[in-house]
């Protein structure tokens, strides 16, 4: 188990002390207690107008029986269209290969589970804008990686996608983090936990405030989450833009012995 997850019970509650020592509020204690009050943001940075939801990735799609009879279902319709053969099912089955045809039906699936999540923040932000009177503030949806092992390029890329096509007008940028995934890279020697920024924002020029202050708050949380399970933190913050993709694909999942701060 995830020493950061034994600690506080749960990722969500660990996060929730290191938002409130760094300085931010939760929204759950700022809303009047009323059973009719519709869901809000989770974090509020009131100085810097800043807010922030968090969703969790918390299992692997399909590792559930249900989930299982479901994909079966899905690549039984798609075998009827002759969309994919019978040997492709038979070798996936076996898990001896993955086609990529039958790994398009997982990720369909997945795009639609990730989509539920950022529509639902979407509201949830917008919905705090109003509420505190802040709508020219800054949104932002901070997906962590609680236990699901797909790929972190797959993840990023479905949930970048989405977000610009279709629900940046409340969601101006977003990151993806980890804690109980513990990394390497083929190019940095050490492993440690991913935090990855995205962040689009048209509000008046402050990109680069904005910015900044995500890419300090990843790296207090670094020093947060190696501050309860002692273990060294070290800060990179050299991400290349048009590399990134290749170098999140050549992760390696290890045990960790220290904690590394990736920055983008």
């Amino acid at each position: 188990m995830d020493e950061t997850k034994q600690k506080f019970q749960s990722l969500e509650n660990g996060f929730n002390q290191f938002i409130k020592e760094f300085g931010g509020e939760l929204i759950s204690e700022l809303m009047p207690q009323s059973a009719n009050m519709p869901d809000n943001a989770d974090y509020l940075f009131r100085q810097q107008q800043i807010i922030v939801e968090l969703k969790c990735l918390e299992k692997d799609h399909y590792q559930t029986e249900d989930d299982y009879s479901e994909l079966i279902k899905r690549i039984k319709k798609e075998f009827k269209k002759g969309y994919v053969s019978e040997s492709e099912i038979t070798q996936w089955v076996n898990k001896q290969k993955t086609s990529e045809k039958i790994f398009s039906i997982i990720i369909s699936a997945l795009r639609r589970t990730i989509e539920d999540r950022i529509r639902q923040a979407k509201n949830q932000i917008a919905k705090s804008k109003e509420f505190f009177g802040i709508t020219d503030s800054v949104g932002f949806l901070f997906f962590a990686n609680d236990g699901n092992y797909f790929p972190p390029h797959i993840h990023i890329k479905i949930i970048q996608e989405l977000i610009l096509k279709k629900y940046s007008s409340d969601i101006n940028g977003f990151v993806y983090f980890t804690t109980d995934r513990f990394c390497e890279l083929s190019d940095i020697k050490g492993n440690g936990i991913l935090w990855l920024q995205y962040d689009w924002i048209n509000n008046q020029g402050r990109q680069q405030e904005v910015s900044d202050f995500i890419m300090k708050l990843g790296s207090k949380w670094a020093e947060f989450v190696c501050s309860h399970t002692d273990r060294q933190a070290t800060l990179i913050s050299d991400w290349n833009k048009e590399e990134v993709t290749e170098q999140l694909s050549s992760i390696k999942l290890v045990r960790p012995n220290q904690i590394i701060y990736w920055g983008y």
